[in-house]
């Protein structure tokens, strides 16, 4: 049997008490791993203010960027091996923070997985009971898993 299943990490930054982060982002590594591995296309969501994370997405030739109204940046491609790379291990800014506001992965146009709010907020769109021990076993002990459903 399949579920969905939201969850969450309850950490803001102190400087600034809306913006979700973490200190510690040891869980997201082996989590975006976790779901990348079964994705064939990612989106990408940066704030328009955020120049130096917006000019390293566009590098990659394969990604468009989407048009929006938003102050939003979004880039959305085929997801290369190149691009799990950088995703894995470029993750975190010089300030600490995660760079991605939003990264959405998909198969085969089916949505499977949400890193949300800067890595504190997830949706796995159909997940088992396996994954949804592994979820538990890499995630902060103050995670909030939702009941899946």
């Amino acid at each position: 049997m399949n579920y969905r299943l939201y969850f969450s990490i309850p950490t803001f930054s102190i400087e600034n008490d809306s913006f979700p982060m973490t200190a510690n982002y040891d869980y997201w590594i082996p989590l975006m791993e976790y779901f990348l591995k079964s994705s064939d296309t990612i989106e990408i969501h940066s704030w328009f203010d955020e120049k130096q994370v917006i000019e390293e997405i566009s590098y990659f030739s394969n990604l468009t960027e989407i048009p929006t109204k938003l102050k939003l940046t979004y880039y959305k491609g085929n997801l290369i091996p190149e691009i799990a790379e950088y995703i894995l291990r470029n993750s975190v800014t010089n300030k600490g923070r995660l760079k991605w506001f939003s990264i959405f992965l998909s198969k085969d146009g089916q949505s499977i997985f949400n890193s949300e709010h800067w890595g504190t907020e997830f949706f796995a769109h159909s997940v088992n009971q396996n994954d949804i021990s592994f979820i538990r076993s890499i995630m902060p002990r103050d995670t909030n898993l939702h009941k899946p459903y």
